[in-house]
């Protein structure tokens, strides 16, 4: 008689542009489907990676939006909780842990939650006007997680000095990179855009465009790497700071340097035809797009987001890791790297060996083995 697969339910706001749903989506694509029986919850079903979603897996879409946990809301997942039945409950960002830790509640099934804290939560909630509210049902709903995944211990640590809690039932497991849909992607037919004055050397950035990226330190950094070195910089993404970015690099003199491409669904082309990947961001808990630029062999020069970059990256090995936040030493960073071609492909060879760690085939069997010892009642 064969073995019956364990029902796992993700939850996720959409399939949209981000990391966190990058990550959840690739963890569908990449399981052992003979073992675990896939579904997928959608608060608004809509988004630029629906159409990575493997076929035979059942989806379902409350169509709903909801700055905080709604009592409508919360019964709709419960109710979705009940029909589904899984065996584990899956959610990997901020507001769908809360909305599952508490649908989950009300639906009173026997399901495990398991929830991955993705961001560094007290940059996440700076300016959110329901910050007080949900840092509140943090400290209320997290410790009746089964599970908290972190990406690295130091998000770890950080969540249990913000909200004040030791979490005995964390666990570390890194992001990783589907590399097979990686190598799919960059096998599609490349995209048109290139440099617009050919022999120009090309920073890139691949971010969504809000307050945390800092990409307003980026731009200064290509106006002071500009009295040098004439490159372009693309930025792959769009979010709240766009307009404000854009009116920023007119006032920079930037205009004939900087180009926007908004999102990209296959931003690998981009990554190829780059020299360099710049990562200005403020904080971060594990940049997926970070991953990826070195999957492509990029040399990267990424900011000090918090002592975790140092399990990324080995300075002046895999790349170069700038501490201090300013201008001229993101610019001097840049043009190490742009200026010494020999240099620059030492270092993406070596980002696209570190990278292998991270991969999807490593990473998906220590999800695997937790759902299987969940399921055993010896997590």
């Amino acid at each position: 008689m064969p073995t019956e697969r364990i029902k796992i339910c993700f939850v996720l706001n959409s399939p949209r542009l981000g990391g966190a749903e990058k990550r959840i989506l690739a963890l569908v694509r990449n399981i052992d489907r003979s073992r675990f029986a896939v579904s997928l919850i959608f608060f608004n079903a809509a988004g630029e990676y629906a159409r990575f979603i493997p076929d035979g897996i059942e989806v379902k879409n409350l169509a709903f939006s909801s700055p905080v946990p709604n009592p409508i809301w919360i019964w709709r997942l419960a109710r979705a909780f009940q029909t589904l039945a899984p065996h584990v409950i899956f959610s990997g960002m901020g507001y769908p842990n809360l909305m599952s830790l508490l649908a989950h509640q009300v639906s009173r099934i026997p399901a495990a939650v398991v929830i991955n804290e993705v961001s560094v939560l007290r940059e996440h909630l700076l300016g959110d006007p329901w910050s007080a509210v949900k840092k509140a049902l943090c400290r209320w709903l997290y410790p009746k997680a089964a599970r908290i995944i972190f990406p690295t211990q130091a998000v770890w640590e950080d969540l249990e000095n913000f909200l004040k809690i030791t979490f005995s039932q964390g666990l570390v497991i890194p992001n990783f990179i589907d590399d097979k849909h990686i190598a799919a992607m960059l096998d599609e037919p490349d995209g048109p855009f290139s440099p617009t004055s050919p022999g120009r050397k090309i920073v890139i950035s691949v971010a969504r465009l809000e307050r945390v990226k800092d990409m307003e330190l980026a731009l200064k950094a290509l106006t002071e790497l500009q009295k040098s070195l004439r490159c372009e910089y693309w930025i792959l993404g769009t979010g709240e700071e766009e307009g404000r970015l854009k009116i920023l690099v007119k006032e920079l003199g930037l205009t004939e340097t900087v180009k926007f491409l908004g999102f990209q669904e296959n931003p690998y082309h981009y990554l190829k035809k780059a020299d360099v990947f710049l990562l200005t961001s403020r904080s971060e808990a594990f940049p997926c797009a970070l991953l990826e630029a070195m999957f492509c062999h990029k040399p990267c020069v990424v900011s000090y987001f918090n002592g975790s970059v140092a399990d990324i990256i080995r300075q002046d090995v895999d790349g170069i890791i700038v501490k201090e936040r300013s201008a001229e030493k993101f610019a001097g960073a840049l043009q190490r790297v742009l200026s010494d071609e020999a240099s620059a492909q030492r270092l993406g060879a070596s980002a696209g060996k570190a990278v292998e760690k991270y991969l999807a085939s490593k990473i998906v069997r220590q999800y695997e083995d937790l759902f299987l010892k969940i399921k055993s009642g010896n997590a």
